[in-house]
């Protein structure tokens, strides 16, 4: 074809494009690290819905957004490294993206959920909201947040877990806020708390690191139980879930002051 300078024009290259396409479709290894990439980034969709739910006056429904979110970042770091994610999806930053939506997840959206759900007195509803996200968006930045022995350094951020767990447990709005407060200042302490997915470095006892995943595990479990019954209590159910952070704190306290592995 000519243009009207009478100039021949050649037809556009689709052709090497679609072989591109077609290469990548064929590529499994880049499919499976991007569709890692993806399930992460759902996430952030999980947490949105969270914030429109609980902006709503759906507390339950926001609780369940938040708990599927939980289980996508429970699972998305070892997917990312049984399909090595950064060799086969360069150009994604996936330590990034999974920062970005655990920002959402983790801090935004529970804060979002306390103010509506007036968990702490009302006055201070959105300082204590403001000020967990204000404490966070430190946490998430120290370059020593994630230790190089894989441990979380001060408080790792579990609002979601904190606001959930006070909803159900309706204690005074005056404990409430009490212990959010004694989270944010943990935000800051030299602590190191356990990553339940990274322990090479918190025992050498491989008895006691599959006691811990499976303890992990349970609390999960229980975790879902508790929100299935919701609003109807579960003493007992909550009674081993308390015991189960209440281990958690310790061990993380223990490994803390010994600063070696168990």
């Amino acid at each position: 074809m000519s243009d009207d300078t009478g100039v021949t024009k050649e037809p556009a290259a689709t052709v090497p494009q679609a072989d591109s396409v077609k290469g990548f479709l064929h590529d499994k290894a880049k499919l499976a690290a991007y569709a890692v990439h993806m399930l992460t980034a759902c996430g952030g969709v999980l947490g949105l819905f969270a914030i429109m739910a609980a902006s709503s006056g759906f507390t339950s429904r926001a609780l369940w957004f938040l708990v599927a979110a939980v289980l996508i970042d429970a699972v998305d770091g070892t997917l990312a490294r049984r399909f090595s994610v950064s060799v086969h999806a360069p150009a994604v930053d996936g330590a990034l993206l999974d920062n970005l939506v655990d920002f959402v997840t983790f801090v935004v959206a529970p804060a979002v959920l306390l103010f509506y759900t007036r968990l702490v007195p009302a006055p201070l509803a959105p300082c204590l909201a403001g000020l967990i996200v204000f404490c966070s968006a430190f946490q998430f930045s120290f370059h020593g947040a994630k230790t190089a022995d894989h441990f979380f350094t001060g408080f790792p951020s579990y609002w979601n877990l904190a606001v959930l767990y006070l909803l159900l447990l309706e204690w005074h709005p005056w404990i409430n806020a009490a212990i959010l407060l004694s989270l944010c200042a943990l935000v800051f302490a030299p602590i190191k708390f356990i990553y339940p997915s990274r322990m090479e470095f918190f025992s050498r006892s491989m008895l006691l690191k599959r006691l811990v995943l499976v303890a992990t595990a349970g609390f999960g479990v229980l975790t879902v139980l508790l929100l299935w019954y919701y609003p109807a209590r579960h003493p007992h159910l909550m009674n081993v879930a308390l015991l189960y952070m209440g281990l958690y704190v310790s061990l993380s306290v223990v490994r803390t002051v010994l600063d070696r592995p168990l």
